[in-house]
């Protein structure tokens, strides 16, 4: 019986050393095995992604050697066909087809770490909630397991303060078009999705649009400000 609890405790010590040579972390806090991480799509995302930049679970290594870091995602049974856009790991967008895709890249010592950049597609009026298992590894090594769910449901959870009723920003698939009810000088800034600064734009009239021709494809984040007050703020993918 003694020999029994012996190996139990040597198993759970060696999951927990595993574990710690990977430090995920989504929205400043640590994600450990087990967790379940929701995201909101909102109106103007529909065709596009979910959540802003601090949501996106990173990784990052732990220990004094380069090392492969595999992640793999299970989707649930509605999302098999689209409904998750994957472009982290691999920094390579494409639609998870069947329910399940692996990837594997180097996540080095003094590297930035490595983005999951999962994110939910959605149907304008098609309320529905994606489910995706992420499995992360260290080499062929399973470190832990957690979950993103990615929710339509129709509702603003971003508790971002608007300039109107409606959205002032809207992404066309080509640019950022805006009108707004009420004069005043406000700026636009797209952000890549390492938090660099691509473009900014100082908007003094009514309406008008924001072009992103020339940008390479990929996922990018907007921020509409004014007086240093966020009114909006979401991701789009340029493709």
């Amino acid at each position: 019986m003694k020999k029994f609890f012996t190996l139990c405790l040597c198993a759970l010590l060696g999951a927990t050393l595993a574990q710690a040579q990977v430090k995920v972390t989504c929205d400043g806090k640590e994600v450990n095995n087990g967790d379940r991480l929701t995201f909101y799509a909102h109106e103007d995302d529909f065709g596009d992604i979910v959540a802003g930049p601090a949501m996106d679970p990173t990784f990052k290594n732990t220990t004094d050697a380069d090392f492969d870091l595999t992640v793999e995602v299970k989707t649930s049974d509605n999302a098999k066909n689209g409904g998750l856009n994957w472009c982290g790991i691999t920094m390579m967008c494409q639609d998870i087809k069947g329910g399940y895709e692996k990837r594997t890249a180097k996540l080095k010592v003094k590297g930035f770490g490595l983005s999951m950049q999962l994110h939910g597609l959605f149907t304008a009026g098609k309320f529905d909630t994606y489910e995706a298992e992420v499995t992360v590894k260290k080499d062929t090594v399973k470190l832990l397991t957690f979950t993103e769910v990615f929710v339509y449901d129709g509702k603003d959870h971003t508790g971002i303060d608007h300039v109107s009723a409606s959205r002032p920003v809207r992404f066309d698939g080509q640019s950022l078009r805006y009108s707004f009810d009420t004069e005043a000088t406000r700026t636009l800034t797209l952000y890549g999705i390492d938090g660099k600064q691509v473009r900014t734009e100082v908007l003094s009239q009514g309406n008008g649009s924001v072009s992103l021709a020339g940008l390479k494809g990929g996922v990018y984040v907007y921020r509409l400000t004014e007086n240093g007050r966020t009114l909006q703020g979401s991701k789009v993918v340029v493709r």
